[in-house]
């Protein structure tokens, strides 16, 4: 059996010393995965262990319910084992200070991520929820329709046009706040960014990272710069951006 275990970038961790130990000594060999790839690359993963809750700067974070809704979309047969602390019972737990006698069992019959189960809670505060706060907002716009806004006025700019840009930067860019919609959304970003190395689909949050980091120049610089504009190609970086949101939406929302 091919068996994996989540190593996060931010806090690379080994499995507990007591499970594998007991590994070992039923012949299981376990190999880390160094989270940042998409995890559905990696043929043949019969079970990837999960070590819950994640422990950092700011806390201790349950991501069980939301790997698991990611492997049922990418890697249905993969078996996600939850590898905790606490004395708890359930489907795919494994409790380090008790662990099955006959691990090869335990392996044998757990439950594929695509099969309709629960994973056990095993204490952190929820990470699917935190996530949301960060697509959704306090209250004001998602950070899809930010993005979507920004690219909305944006896309009336014709970059070879010096006439045409400066009356769309006038009466679009300027009266709607576009430079200063950006800046919240950067401060959005850099607030929640801490929790992405945590996720399943971390490898589209650098994605999303990168573009927005590469873009940024032209919106700090209030939208002034029409070569800017044509040389970082805004409008097409901005169409991706809409799309990769949305794609990692529909695992947390």
């Amino acid at each position: 059996m091919k068996v994996r275990y989540v190593s996060l970038p931010a806090t690379p961790v080994n499995l507990p010393g007591l499970l594998q130990k007991a590994l070992d000594r039923a012949g299981i060999a376990a190999e880390a995965f160094a989270n940042g790839v998409p995890v559905e690359t990696e043929a043949g993963t019969e079970a990837l262990l999960l070590v819950s809750p994640f422990l950092t700067e700011r806390g201790s974070l349950n991501g069980n319910a939301l790997w698991k809704r990611y492997l049922a979309q990418h890697c249905p047969q993969t078996k996600l084992i939850v590898v905790g602390f606490k004395k708890k019972s359930g489907i795919n737990y494994l409790d380090v200070f008790d662990l099955p006698e006959n691990l090869s069992h335990f392996f044998e019959t757990a439950q594929p991520a695509g099969a309709d189960w629960q994973p056990v809670d095993a204490g952190g505060a929820e990470m699917q929820q935190e996530l949301r706060t960060f697509f959704l907002g306090h209250g004001n716009e998602s950070i899809a329709e930010a993005v979507s806004d920004i690219f909305k006025h944006c896309s009336l700019i014709d970059p070879a046009d010096a006439a045409d840009y400066a009356t769309v930067k006038t009466n679009f860019l300027d009266c709607y706040a576009v430079p200063q919609k950006w800046a919240g959304l950067q401060r959005r970003w850099a607030k929640y960014e801490w929790l992405f190395p945590y996720t399943p689909f971390y490898h589209l949050m650098q994605e999303i990272a990168a573009k927005i980091s590469y873009i940024s120049p032209y919106f700090d610089n209030k939208c002034t710069d029409r070569e800017q504009f044509a040389k970082l190609e805004v409008n097409k970086h901005l169409f991706e951006l809409t799309f990769l949101i949305n794609k990692v939406g529909k695992y947390v929302l």
